[in-house]
């Protein structure tokens, strides 16, 4: 990529009159400027960029635990689902709903060999 730009920079109007001021400026402001005063700004310029790396190297490990959580999270939704699918085909079908086409009522629990699906996904729950 570098040079590819290298290649069209002198391709642009003005470009090497600007550089060419632009390396005049920097050699000026160095001359002019006392020894003391380079390595400060040098040493400021270090700081500075260390500082924003630190910040970078927090913010990628900030999204690497939200990455991991929300793969935690996945891994526990997806296991919730294969439980209730479990649950759903083992549960036999009430003989006396099938006889009399009742249907159990919303949102109640499937029994399942004296346990419910509400408890099985509440212990899977608790479980994370």
């Amino acid at each position: 990529m570098f040079s590819l730009l290298n290649s069209y920079q002198n391709k642009v109007d003005g470009y090497e009159q600007w550089a060419s001021r632009s390396r005049n400026w920097v050699v000026d402001k160095v001359r002019t400027r006392s020894a003391d005063q380079v390595r400060s700004l040098e040493a400021a310029s270090k700081a500075a960029f260390e500082a924003n790396n630190r910040n970078f190297d927090i913010m990628d490990e900030r999204l690497q635990r939200v990455e991991s959580g929300y793969q935690r999270l996945e891994d526990g939704v997806q296991s919730i689902l294969n439980l209730l699918q479990t649950l759903q085909a083992a549960a036999p079908a009430a003989p006396a709903a099938a006889a009399n086409d009742v249907a159990p009522a919303a949102g109640a629990p499937v029994a399942t060999g004296g346990k419910s699906c509400f408890v099985c996904l509440v212990a899977l729950l608790l479980s994370y």
